[in-house]
């Protein structure tokens, strides 16, 4: 069962990186390099707390994820002209459940290692699910937004981007957890 602070952590990890991304990313994309598409963060850190969370949580990663990705939908989409509420809902629903429904599938076609209660961690693995998962986004985006291939191209490169560089923030913590209980 999902605690609440478990709960409270993803949620808090996943707006916080959201708001990083578009307050500190984002203008410096813009500053120093051209950008892929309009709102397209050649660096989406969400999508990397979205993956980690799955890997640690699995299925209940769609509760934890749920609050913060509800926030970000209804800044983002409230007030836009040409979305319904229904298609803000089924945004919501399919960026909710998208990756962890990736990573069923991989598992199911023999992928075994990608959720944490299955063994060492494989990072490689996550990060594989990671990056399908982040395709799907790509293409839901793409024809949520009636985006073309710029936008598919830099949400798949963002979340993957996001995702490696949240990955390889967390072997640095594991290695400087470890090194301290060793001395």
């Amino acid at each position: 069962m999902l605690s609440v602070q478990t709960l409270i952590w993803v949620a808090v990890a996943y707006l916080a990186t959201y708001i990083f991304t578009d307050a500190v990313v984002m203008p410096v994309q813009e500053l120093y390099g051209p950008s892929l598409a309009p709102g397209i963060s050649i660096l989406f850190l969400p999508h990397g707390v979205h993956v980690i969370a799955t890997w640690l949580l699995r299925w209940q990663s769609v509760v934890a994820i749920l609050p913060g990705n509800v926030i970000i939908f209804y800044v983002l989409y409230a007030d836009h002209p040409d979305l319904s509420l229904l298609e803000i809902l089924a945004g919501i629903a399919f960026t909710t459940v998208s990756i962890p429904a990736t990573f069923e599938v991989l598992s199911r076609i023999g992928m075994r290692p990608l959720f944490a209660s299955s063994g060492p961690p494989r990072f490689t693995s996550v990060l594989i699910g990671g990056t399908l998962a982040g395709v799907a986004n790509a293409a839901f985006f793409t024809m949520f937004l009636e985006a073309g291939r710029l936008t598919f191209l830099g949400v798949i490169v963002g979340d993957t981007m996001g995702l490696i560089l949240l990955l390889v923030l967390l072997l640095c913590v594991f290695r400087f957890i470890l090194d301290k209980a060793r001395r």
